[in-house]
């Protein structure tokens, strides 16, 4: 059922012939609305790159990238390996228990069985000390992209920064000839 349906119409329909008949119309006027409070989502269209060309990536993003997504499954498998190893030193204090139960004189075996525990915890610790230094790793290398992405944006704007000032340069000469132009018709008038 619906989590906007409060109550099922078949409870409605019951509570209907139970009450008066001054409160039916309303209880009907309720389960019409609950059947037709029903909302579908739509999903959103979204529109797909169909140019190539608009994606800018060197071949060094790409690197970068996939030492990322390398660096990233490493420390997943790190990870999962130190909570494996987790609940092996998990499994091995609890069965070192159960061999101080069953038997006393075993108690030297129990011992080693929770020193392996204390070493397997200890090599889950190691697992997550290097799960996170190849975390920070992966880091690294997404600012590594986000660098060099921000490189090849700025060749772009440098581009037309060059281009502005070459411009700028052409209208100062255009400038300074027509005002060389206008001074010497001022002396030539001036001359007349």
């Amino acid at each position: 059922m619906a989590p906007y349906m409060k109550t099922k119409p078949k409870k409605i329909k019951k509570s209907i012939e139970n009450k008066s008949k001054k409160e039916a119309p309303k209880l009907m006027k309720k389960m019409k609305s609950l059947k037709t409070s029903k909302k579908k989502a739509t999903p959103k269209s979204q529109s797909p790159i169909l140019d190539s060309n608009r994606l800018v990536a060197s071949q060094g993003m790409i690197f970068h990238l996939e030492n990322e997504l390398k660096l990233e499954i490493r420390s997943t498998e790190k990870r999962l390996s130190s909570k494996i190893n987790k609940i092996d030193a998990r499994f091995a204090s609890i069965d070192a228990r159960f061999n101080q139960m069953e038997a006393r004189f075993s108690d030297i075996d129990a011992r080693f069985n929770q020193m392996e525990a204390r070493f397997s915890d200890i090599d889950a610790r190691f697992n997550i000390i290097e799960s996170k230094l190849d975390k920070v790793l992966a880091e690294v290398h997404r600012m590594a992209v986000l660098m060099e992405e921000q490189n090849a944006r700025n060749r772009f704007v440098l581009e037309g920064y060059d281009q502005l000032y070459k411009r700028q340069d052409r209208l100062e000469i255009e400038v300074e000839k027509r005002l060389k132009n206008i001074e010497d018709l001022i002396i030539k008038k001036k001359e007349l």
